[in-house]
């Protein structure tokens, strides 16, 4: 019957490690995987991907962070206005359903060949679920290919719809994704050590566009 003591006193022990970094920069994100971190001990539920289920991998649980899923629900919400804005808001744009059902269908086809290839690794949030690295496929053109195929299939929303709302709504997305990517490349280049590489000969969203650059030889 020691189990539950134990398990209380890991869990008064990281909550403690958590309080102890108030001085970080990012103490929001920190403290709150710490926190999950010290709930997952105090079952006796592993950190670790092997021991993880495959529905935990997907959704990042123990990794990522409250403004995580803050960001993922704000795609969500830009995505499904840029659908329904009335098309009353502002001035009229003519609808192109045809050109609008090609982009839809394309955006649609790239969103499953980037979620293919990225395989177990997989997840909304920011935080990479520890499954590996995809550079294989369309990610061998692009980073983020998975983001860039939500904005064309997006256009194409706008484009059908003659929304100028929805147009505009289609350009905040973009850069929302652009602020989004930093913040997930952020903790790519901590978990593998060889996205730094691949960022520097890989374009971000379009081909040979927005490589990241060299960071500069300190001198000796």
């Amino acid at each position: 019957m020691t189990r539950r003591p134990d398990a209380l006193s890991q869990f008064a022990q990281a909550l403690g490690e958590a309080l102890s970094v108030v001085e970080e920069d990012d103490f929001c994100d920190v403290f709150s995987v710490r926190l999950r971190a010290a709930l997952r001990q105090s079952v006796h539920v592993s950190h670790y991907p092997g021991a993880m289920s495959r529905w935990s991998q997907v959704m990042g649980a123990g990794r990522a962070s409250l403004a995580s899923w803050g960001l993922v629900a704000t795609q969500g919400v830009l995505f499904v206005a840029i659908a329904v804005a009335p098309s009353s808001w502002g001035p009229s744009v003519p609808s192109l359903r045809l050109v609008g059902g090609v982009w839809c269908v394309a955006g649609s086809a790239g969103v499953v060949a980037a979620a293919w290839y990225l395989g177990r690794a997989l997840t909304p949030v920011p935080e990479p679920n520890g499954a590996g690295m995809s550079a294989r496929g369309i990610y061998a053109w692009v980073r983020h290919p998975m983001y860039t195929s939500v904005v064309i299939a997006a256009l194409g929303v706008a484009a059908a719809r003659g929304s100028f709302a929805a147009w505009l709504l289609v350009v905040a997305l973009g850069a929302f994704f652009e602020l989004k990517t930093r913040r997930e490349e952020r903790f790519l280049l901590i978990e593998y050590p060889g996205y730094g590489a691949y960022a520097e000969r890989t374009g971000k969203f379009v081909p040979s566009l927005g490589k990241r650059r060299k960071p500069p030889i300190s001198p000796e």
